[in-house]
């Protein structure tokens, strides 16, 4: 199955590796941040129906142990956005439902890249969807509350008696009695919320650090290491030895009229299997939510 789609026969999707391409120009790809990327193939999952952003916050972050609010995730459909702009797809590709969510733009194509024969809009399958199943929490154990408030109804007629043992309490002492059963209840709730409260922002704090340091590295260019600067140009690859990629480097920057006058990072990629380099140039961290990249192949 293509991992590829494409939109208004312009701008292609490649959700392996979270890229996206204008079909005339694929040597400049923009990536996209892994809960972008996420959200973008649950968009292109549904076509043209709405997805709540319900479903967003639950498949891409909270089944993944992650905080999300509203900010998050509007901040990634405006990097999706932004990205279809920046490859020259002007019109709206997600268009937001007041109150009901996201979804493809109507005046929008999508079809796999490339064209699979005999295929219908019905019958396409883009992706296939990982099904969540969202855990539900037990009730909380009311036993004791429910005894207590069996013994006050049973006993309505203010004449309570307990028995402990050979001793037997009645009359005059009810009425402090009934008050310190019903009071017990109300401590033991208060501190139970208090502490259950304390215990999830610990664990979402917890979670948030986890999660990113997750995704991070998770990607292909976790282990890139600085290797060595040409200018303002920080370049970095998997090799330590920066003798064996600074020709190539500087030949590449050469024939693709590629300015270090301002910081950039640069990340170099060689194929051992195809006599191709690869020279990825961003404004930043590669890793980071809202880095712009270009990317630039030489072949020998």
């Amino acid at each position: 199955m293509s991992h590829k789609i494409i939109f208004n026969n312009k701008v292609v999707y490649d959700h392996a590796i979270a890229a996206l391409y204008n079909i005339n120009n694929k040597s400049e790809m923009v990536f996209l941040t892994t809960p972008a990327n996420h959200c973008l193939l649950i968009i292109t999952n549904n076509r043209h129906e709405v997805v709540s952003q319900r479903t967003f916050f639950t498949e891409v972050w909270e089944n993944h142990g992650a905080p999300i609010n509203s900010n998050t995730f509007y901040q990634n459909i405006s990097i999706i956005r932004r990205a279809f702009k920046q490859l020259g797809l002007t019109e709206d590709v997600i268009v937001t439902v007041p109150r009901r969510g996201v979804r493809i733009g109507s005046n929008i194509e999508i079809s796999s890249f490339p064209p699979i024969s005999g295929q219908t809009p019905e019958s396409m399958v883009l992706i296939a969807k990982e099904s969540a199943e969202v855990s539900k929490q037990d009730n909380e154990d009311t036993q004791y509350q429910e005894d207590v408030k069996n013994f006050t109804h049973n006993h309505s007629d203010n004449r309570i008696v307990e028995e402990r043992g050979d001793f037997y309490y009645s009359g005059s002492n009810n009425s402090s009695f009934l008050r310190l059963v019903k009071t017990i209840p109300s401590i033991w709730d208060v501190n139970y919320h208090i502490v259950i409260a304390f215990i999830f922002l610990a664990i979402m704090a917890f979670s948030a650090s986890v999660f990113d340091s997750y995704f991070y590295s998770k990607s292909r260019f976790y282990d890139y290491k600085s290797s060595f600067l040409l200018e303002q140009c920080d370049v970095f690859s998997q090799i330590s030895r920066d003798i064996e990629i600074r020709k190539s480097v500087e030949h590449m920057i050469k024939i693709n009229n590629i300015s270090c006058q301002e910081p950039k990072r640069v990340y170099f990629s060689s194929f051992p299997a195809l006599p191709r380099l690869s020279l990825i140039v961003c404004d930043g961290d590669i890793l980071k939510s809202g880095t712009y990249c270009n990317s630039y192949y030489h072949s020998y």
